[in-house]
């Protein structure tokens, strides 16, 4: 039964428990300590990949990385807009896939008048660029102060935290031909790019969809001047800004086409795609950047959610890019917002945009996700990760299904399917693997010196440093300290460039490499299964061994939840069932303590009848030791029968009968638990007690020949209370025996009653009869008599024969004599008194016998 009730307290606390820490991690603050461990055991896997088994990053994706060495050689953040439009152009010649930009350029610059800042005039004002709205979007600084020129200072794309200004490029490169020069030096006011979908626009003029360069007439590159020495052309303003690209040599060779960079070139200068045909609104800034990105066909750039409203922007006016037409799932717990902010119109006609929205994690700003759609206006739009993939497999929107909270589909033009497991916000779970440095990397301002060494057929360091682009990916993002940065999972306590995010996620799509999450319903059930088998455990051993067993079930849950996320990229909660366990080992030790003390009261009650509190407090310290069974043990067994018993039964009342002998038996049985003896049962009115067990008593039969005497002087006391009542009492005889016998718990399933069995027992039965022959009052065998010490009033009897036994008995009467009618005769004078006390009554007539040093007077 002990064992049923330990399996059922176990299976409610593994329930309990289990139901417990699945509410816990509904709980936003217990949901964030969750994502806080995994971030750790993230860090300790690439920590354990990077030393013993180091993991790279897809090879088709390359980082053009705006980092602070580009902006100590280009001169200010944010760059400008021209000195992209040269990096395009020279990009274009290694054909890459796709080409991302996690910038936004959502604002076009505007020229300012030559009444403002003459030409000729000095140093002008810093620009101070229209702050961006409050997003979570990974765009350079919005206020971005750049150091004073004497040409005019573009206000280009929309950054995200400000930073210092830096001092400006020292380098100027001509204009295209076929822009127009802008006049004036000041700064010019942009105008705001934020749209609206769903309404008409005006004189939106047709979009042009961007396409590859063609072979048979393939643009040639700008021809930047690199020579610092040689005085720009006249038809350049100096107003136009361009990459601070230092001379490789006194003078600079001709540039060449990037369609044929090993080959030679007269150095004319590119004119614009047919696409991108020059725009008389647009300045020169703007229109190279234009230019640029009207050289490739995938070429992606910055947009961001916003929820200011604006004019709104005719549909047709979006294109190139596309809304994502087949959604399934709860559409409503998608991130919405009414507006967007867009690349300016120009740049939007010739390139795609994608939203870099990136939403900061609760626990602690970490991100843990990225969003692969966007909602505006009601409808959806992909996000700058999906984006890209869309451009570099060549997929259109319509082969795209997005099932909200289990996958997006991408059907692939070669007829494979991608599966990408998204929550149901439509965001991945970035499964960190990588940090900056693992990346193919190279520094925007090497970059852009190694393509033009290439062009130009140089040979320079920077060129020998170019990672492949051909065929791949290239995602131009800021690195520098202090622009669009944010912490993560691998660089815990630090920010890092949100561009990883990116990086991070595109490489887990490309490689399949996925997390996921153990569902509740897997979880759970095995939990509660491991909850269930530790707390039957644990209930069924002491206290100490609890400590140890709930560490190496910590360590489990710990190693089980690791090694899912090492070896199967799955992310199975382990915080909070941590905890659960603590709750485990707590609850058990109570339920022990509270159970045990309930048992002991049980025992208490149960054998408080049998044995004196001494012994019983040592039984209760050991409950397992009281179990069915028995061990021979030398004892010393008493049996005390009563006189004359059924005499004085005759003609009187049986309840009057049945008080007096509980009242007997209740003197008689102090005077057991005085002596620590045991008493075993009530036989009629007999009363059996024996010494040595359970305790060990190494003077047993000391005490019992003690306890028989005093009993003879309470019985005397008895008669004395009892006189004014009864004018007849009787007598008790009284027979000890020691030796061997079986002792312990005896009887039934039912029913279990701890006593003793052996002819030791039956020897001492014989003797108490035997008084009743030899006119003694307590009669003791040798047995007894050879382990007595001190002063007793032994009389030697001899040897006699006793009924059951084949050979005499030698036995030895203790002298404990009273005067039954002295005491008679004091109880009715005691009994006549009007004031007598109770004191009188109880006060012992004889002195009681002698003691062992180790007895308790006042049981």
């Amino acid at each position: 039964m002990k064992t049923l009730s330990n399996t059922s307290i176990a299976a409610v606390f593994a329930v309990g428990l289990t139901l417990l820490i699945a509410l816990m991690l509904m709980v936003p603050y217990f949901g964030d300590l969750e994502t806080q461990t995994t971030d750790k055991m993230l860090l300790l896997r690439y920590q354990l990949h990077k030393k013993y088994s180091p993991l790279r990053p897809d090879p088709h994706l390359v980082l053009a990385a705006i980092d602070q060495r580009s902006l100590d050689d280009m001169g200010r953040w944010p760059l400008p807009r021209a000195d992209h439009g040269i990096f395009l152009t020279l990009l274009a010649s290694e054909s890459p896939r796709a080409v991302g930009w996690d910038i936004m350029f959502t604002e076009q610059e505007r020229a300012a008048t030559s009444a403002q800042a003459p030409a000729s005039t000095s140093d002008a004002p810093p620009a101070t660029a229209n702050p961006a709205p409050a997003s979570t979007s990974d765009t350079p600084p919005a206020t971005a102060n750049p150091a004073p020129a004497p040409s005019p200072s573009p206000t280009p794309e929309t950054p995200a935290a400000p930073v210092s200004p830096l001092p400006p490029s020292t380098n100027a490169a001509p204009a295209p031909t076929s822009t127009a020069p802008s006049t004036g030096s000041s700064a010019s006011i942009s105008a705001p790019g934020l749209v609206a979908f769903g309404a008409d626009d005006v004189a939106a003029p047709p979009p042009a969809t961007p396409a590859p360069p063609s072979s048979n007439n393939p643009p040639t590159a700008p021809s930047p001047n690199i020579n610092p020495s040689e005085p720009a052309p006249a038809s350049t303003s100096p107003a136009q800004p361009t990459t601070s690209v230092p001379p490789a040599t006194t003078t600079a060779p001709p540039p060449v086409s990037p369609s044929s960079p090993d080959s030679s070139a007269s150095g004319a200068p590119v004119q614009p795609p047919a696409n991108a045909s020059s725009d008389s609104s647009l300045v020169p800034d703007d229109q190279q950047l234009v230019e640029g990105a009207a050289l490739f066909p995938n070429m992606i750039t910055g947009a961001e959610q916003s929820p200011d409203e604006q004019p709104p922007l005719d549909p047709a006016a979006i294109l190139p890019t596309k809304a994502l037409p087949n959604i399934t799932g709860d559409v409503s717990k998608v991130f919405s917002s009414p507006y967007a902010l867009l690349p300016f119109p120009a740049l939007r006609k010739v390139s795609y945009f994608a939203f870099v929205n990136q939403e900061e994690g609760n626990n602690g700003g970490v991100h843990n996700t990225d969003p692969l759609v966007a909602c505006v206006a009601g409808k959806f739009y992909a996000s700058f990760d999906l984006q890209v993939l869309m451009q570099y497999w060549g997929v259109d929107p319509d082969k795209v299904v997005v099932n909200l909270g289990h996958d997006v589909t991408i059907s692939r033009p070669d007829g494979t399917q991608v599966s990408i497991p998204i929550d149901e916000q439509g965001r991945i779970l970035i499964n960190y693997r990588s940090r900056l440095e693992d990346f193919q990397e190279e520094s925007y301002n090497q970059m852009i010196k190694g393509l033009l060494a290439k062009t130009n057929g140089q040979q320079s360091e920077e060129r020998n440093h170019l990672p492949p682009i051909k065929d791949n990916i290239v995602i131009i993002g800021a690195t520098a300290s202090g622009i669009d940065q944010g912490p993560m999972p691998l660089d815990l306590g630090s920010a890092e460039p949100l561009v990883l995010t990116h990086l991070n996620a595109l490489s887990n799509i490309l490689q399949g490499d996925y997390l996921k999450t153990v569902r509740w319903w897997i979880w759970m059930p095995v939990y509660a299964l491991f909850l269930f088998g530790t707390g039957s455990l644990m209930l069924r051993v002491g206290i100490a061994p609890m400590i140890p067993m709930g560490l190496v079930a910590l360590l489990i849950v710990a190693g089980a939840g690791f090694a899912m996320l090492y070896f199967g990229n799955l992310i199975l909660p382990v915080a909070m069932p941590e905890i659960g366990i603590l709750l485990l080992a707590g609850a058990v030790p109570t339920k022990r303590f509270f159970g045990e003390e309930r048992e002991k009261l049980r025992v208490k009650r149960a054998m408080r009848a049998h044995l004196s509190d001494k012994v019983m407090n040592k039984i209760l310290a050991d409950p397992d030791g009281a179990k069915l069974g028995g061990t021979k043990e030398v004892i010393t067994i008493m049996f005390c029968d009563i006189r004359g018993f059924t005499a004085y039964c005759d003609n009187r009342d049986s309840q009057e009968v049945l008080t007096v002998v509980n009242e007997y038996f209740e003197a008689m049985t102090e005077v057991v638990f005085k002596y620590d003896g045991t008493v075993d049962k009530y036989i009629g009115d007999c009363i059996m007690a024996f010494w040595n067990a359970p305790d060990p008593q190494p003077d047993h039969a000391q005490r019992a020949v003690c306890c028989a005497m005093e009993m003879r002087y309470a019985l005397a006391n008895f008669k004395v209370k009892r006189a004014g009542l009864d004018t007849e009492l009787f007598e008790c005889g009284i027979g000890i025996h020691t030796g061997e016998a079986l002792v312990g718990n005896m009887g039934s399933r039912h029913k279990v009653s701890y006593t003793a069995m052996g002819s030791t027992v039956n020897l001492g039965a014989r003797l108490e009869s035997l008084t009743k022959k030899l006119n003694e009052r307590i009669l003791i065998s040798h047995e007894t008599f050879v382990q007595l010490t001190g002063d007793f009033p032994i009389t030697d009897r001899g040897e006699a024969m006793v009924p059951g036994f084949a050979n005499p008995i030698h036995v030895y009467g203790i002298g404990a004599e009273q005067d039954l009618s002295s005491a008679l005769k004091i109880g009715v004078k005691l009994a006549q008194k009007q004031d007598y006390t109770a004191e009188e009554v109880t006060k012992p007539i004889w002195a009681p016998a002698p003691l062992p040093e180790d007895a308790d007077p006042n049981p």
